[in-house]
């Protein structure tokens, strides 16, 4: 399989992927899948020869892990990355006293007179009117990305990625080399002989998940035809289009691009053995 092979991805920037693991040998049967996503807006179609270009961005992805079922290869369920938000509580009391007219009376009393049942009428008094307050403060860690772990229906695990606070996705959702996606274990009976097992890595979305802003059109000759009312619609359909075709150029799967929920896999990266 060539590097090429390895490394399909279209539409410059939008996501890039690089995922790894230590290499499998006679001595070493597990291995740590790291995976480094990164999301940003990209400039697409600043090549001399293009028509159109745009700038584009993600409302929400997935990754997916691929393991084929003939390779001999086994993921470590518990092993397997399950993100949670990390929740930090903090307590704090607070403690009012309220000085009232009873008090002070009491207070009063307690100077001029010697008697312990007057001072211990003062006490009650006053703890009468002290008032304790619990106030507890809740910080919530977020990450840029929110991360939400389950499986595709096939049965692939996933990782379902959206923005904490923005409208698009930027930057990346983990630390790839703290937080490794699942151990993967090879399962040959002899791993001094075959070939070892291989991991893809796919990050898709839906169509309804890209955003596409900026369009120029740099065809004098294709802006004259999609001129009018329906100028914006048919500037959409010239960025599709482009879309379309970077897709096929690349070999990556697809639905129609046209259909708000229609699928489409922008990379699909295999793991490469480190060591």
């Amino acid at each position: 399989m060539s590097s090429n092979d390895n490394r399909r991805k279209a539409l410059g920037d939008v996501v890039t992927v690089d995922a790894w693991h230590k290499q499998f040998s006679e001595g070493n049967g597990i291995a740590d899948l790291h995976v480094d996503v990164v999301f940003s807006t990209a400039r697409v179609g600043g090549e001399r020869e293009s028509k159109i270009s745009f700038r584009l961005s993600l409302r929400r992805a997935e990754l997916v892990l691929h393991a084929k079922a003939t390779e001999p290869l086994k993921i470590d369920k518990s092993s397997v990355s399950r993100e949670l938000r990390s929740v930090e509580v903090k307590q704090t009391l607070q403690k009012d006293e309220k000085k009232s007219a009873a008090v002070k009376a009491s207070a009063a009393a307690s100077a001029s007179s010697k008697s312990v049942g007057v001072r211990g009428r003062l006490e009650v008094s006053a703890a009468a009117d002290v008032s304790v307050h619990h106030k507890i403060n809740v910080t919530e860690k977020l990450s840029i990305i929110a991360v939400k772990q389950s499986k595709t229906h096939d049965g692939h695990y996933r990782w379902d990625l959206t923005p904490s606070a923005a409208e698009i996705l930027e930057g990346r959702p983990w630390d790839p080399i703290k937080s490794p996606r699942a151990k993967l274990i090879d399962t040959r009976s002899d791993r001094s002989r075959g070939i070892p097992p291989t991991v893809s890595i796919e990050v898709r979305c839906l169509r309804e998940d890209m955003l596409i802003t900026d369009i120029q059109i740099k065809d004098e000759n294709i802006w004259q035809k999609i001129r009018g009312k329906s100028a914006h619609q048919n500037r959409i359909a010239a960025a599709e289009s482009f879309i379309k075709d970077k897709l096929v150029e690349e070999g990556l799967e697809f639905s129609d691009i046209e259909d708000r929920f229609g699928l489409i896999t922008l990379v699909d990266v295999v793991a490469e053995p480190e060591g």
